[in-house]
C-alpha cells in the first residue's frame, strides 16, 4: 500500500501594499525610442526604473518625463516610478 501526501501552498497574487494605481501613463507604447511619461498623481518622483521581464534592472534614471530607451534590444520590458507615496509599474513594448 503506497500512502503520498501532497501539500499545496496558497500564494496571493495581489500587489503588495507599497504598489499604487497606475501613477503615469506611457506613450508611444509601442517605442522605438523614447517613452514620454505623463503623470497624473500628485507624488515626488524619486526613481524611474526599466527592467526585463526576468526583473534584471536595465535602466535607472532620476526624474524626468521623457526615458531615451534607444539603447534596449526589441522587447517587452516594465517601468516602474518609484515615489513618496509608494511605486507604480506599467509594461511597454520596444520595437
Amino acid at each position: 500500500n503506497l500512502d503520498i501526501t501532497v501539500s499545496i501552498a496558497a500564494c496571493s497574487l495581489s500587489t503588495a501594499a507599497n504598489e499604487l494605481k497606475p501613477l503615469f501613463s506611457v506613450y508611444p507604447n509601442p517605442t522605438h525610442s523614447q517613452l514620454f511619461l505623463q503623470y497624473t498623481g500628485n507624488a515626488t518622483v524619486k526613481e524611474i526604473r526599466i527592467h526585463s521581464l526576468l526583473g534584471q534592472s536595465l535602466l535607472e534614471v532620476n526624474r524626468g518625463q521623457i526615458v531615451d530607451v534607444s539603447s534596449l534590444s526589441s522587447g517587452t520590458y516594465f517601468i516602474t516610478i518609484m515615489t513618496d507615496k509608494g511605486k507604480s509599474t506599467q509594461r511597454f513594448i520596444k520595437n
